[in-house]
């Protein structure tokens, strides 16, 4: 198993054939998540909800059931259905409540997987829930640990580091360098919960100074790091202008701007893009680009939406990063995440019933077991394919709905309505029913289609008709001249 750590978040992968089953648990108070015996626990308190997110990767295609199963917390479905393509992955959230009248338990969740055509179990994990009404003294502090500067002062490089406290106890971080020429103004920092302690990290400026400095916090048994370009000269230190757009909006699965990325300063720089503070389920991205002193490069900029859980607009940050994923510069982004559907329908219609294809385009939205539900006028029957229906982000679905009219059937307007489990209509769509105007159930009257046909029948056999004995009188006149002069 290979665990992963990355703000308030935990993940877990486990590696199974011919699945790999990633759990993500939205974790808060710093607390730790471990699975097996012996590990620690995600902490909860009484009644309190965590989402579950897990994604599901395979490399040839088929239908699996995810199960998941607890001794005792509350669990949000209790069973997934996924149909995969070779290669694909999924990502479903499952909700895990903590039961409500309790002190300091226990509990487990199960998450199993299984091959939906054979039954055959392909594997499992479990994970462990510690629910506590007291406050977790023994659950370890996460920290979020950073720079917020660096400048050249007097000979000496000076760093502000900060550590950043996410839990509700008190954290005790050791700081060190991977250059032992590094004085910090206090080791180790003592920061209490909710809190943000900075520290002065000093260096000499000299010929032995490297380009780079990497900084280590340690809090109990996690290490966080980050990477520092050091300034050993004004002149050295890179200097980059980036332009970007103030505001974006996000419609389809993958968006595209132009960054202009400028090198201002007196070195060769190579640089990406990356994002910062990015709505979930959004991603951005660049190639590199190698820039000399004073040369500009245009930069396409990738923006990726995936399981979007929150849509609306959010401020966010495009930054500039060298080599070595160390920060040069940053400009702040609005980012308009938009959850608007399009809908639209294509009628046609057979002397008996109406046949109508409503073609929704999802917004960034995910939705799940989406049903189709149909209002009728008196005396319509309908039938939908399909029934039910996912909705992934951006995704565009079609649905087919027939109409019939019986012989009592009346005029009127039906309401196609997409509607989620919760009750949410997400998109509908009306239609206009007339079952005089269907062929099929046309009757014989002065203004009916049937009678229209009918009477242009009869004109047609008149008219044939009339040109018929017309040339036959003609025939006849010609053959009686004939005879006169033959007399």
């Amino acid at each position: 198993m290979v665990v992963t750590k990355g703000g308030d978040r935990m993940s877990y992968r486990l590696f199974a054939l011919p699945l790999i089953l990633v759990a993500l648990v939205g974790l808060v108070s710093g607390a730790v998540f471990l699975s097996g015996t012996g590990a620690k626990c995600t902490f909860m308190k009484p009644g309190e909800t965590k989402v579950f997110v897990l994604t599901i990767e395979q490399p040839e295609t088929g239908t699996y059931i995810v199960t998941a199963t607890s001794d005792g917390l509350t669990v949000t479905p209790q069973e997934l259905t996924l149909y995969l393509e070779a290669n694909e992955s999924a990502t479903r959230w499952i909700r895990v409540s903590a039961p409500v009248n309790v002190y300091d338990e226990y509990y487990t969740l199960d998450i199993s997987i299984y091959d939906a055509e054979t039954g055959d179990f392909v594997e499992s994990e479990q994970y462990c829930f510690h629910v506590y009404k007291g406050v977790l003294a023994s659950a370890a502090p996460d920290v979020v640990f950073g720079y917020k500067g660096v400048e050249l002062r007097e000979g000496k490089v000076l760093v502000t580091l900060y550590v950043t406290n996410l839990g509700r106890t008190t954290a005790t971080a050791t700081l060190d360098a991977d250059y032992g020429n590094v004085t910090f103004e206090r080791n180790p920092v003592v920061v209490k919960g909710y809190r943000t302690v900075e520290v002065k990290a000093e260096i000499p400026a000299d010929e032995y100074l490297p380009e780079f400095v990497t900084f280590y916090a340690y809090v109990g048994d996690s290490e966080k790091k980050v990477t520092v370009r050091m300034p050993v000269t004004e002149s050295s230190q890179p200097r980059i202008k980036l332009e970007i757009p103030a505001r974006m909006t996000i419609d389809s699965p993958l968006e595209t701007f132009a960054a202009r990325i400028t090198n201002e300063g007196e070195t060769p720089v190579t640089v990406a893009l990356s994002g910062k503070a990015l709505p979930f389920g959004v991603g951005l991205y660049s190639d590199k680009v190698e820039l000399e002193p004073g040369e500009a490069a245009i930069v396409t900029v990738y923006l990726t939406v995936d399981k979007v859980i929150r849509t609306g607009t959010f401020l966010s940050k495009v930054c500039v990063e060298d080599r070595y994923g160390a920060e040069l510069v940053c400009k702040h982004i609005v980012l308009e995440l938009t959850s608007e559907k399009k809908v639209e329908a294509q009628e046609t219609a057979t002397p008996t019933s109406y046949t109508v294809t409503i073609t929704v385009e999802n917004g960034a939205e995910e939705y799940s077991d989406v049903s189709v539900e149909v209002e009728t006028p008196k005396g319509w029957s309908y039938e939908a394919s399909p029934t039910t229906v996912d909705l992934e982000p951006y995704e565009v679905e079609s649905i087919t709905v027939t109409f019939t009219p019986a012989e009592d059937a009346v005029d009127g307007t039906a309401i196609v309505r997409l509607v989620t489990p919760d009750g949410t209509v997400i998109a509908q769509k009306t239609v206009a029913l007339s079952k005089s105007a269907l062929t099929g159930y046309a009757t014989v009257g002065a203004s009916s289609p049937l009678a229209l046909i009918i009477a242009a029948i009869v004109i047609a056999l008149i008219v044939a008709l009339v040109i018929k004995k017309g040339k036959r009188a003609v025939e006849e006149e010609e053959e009686f001249e004939e005879l006169t002069r033959k007399e």
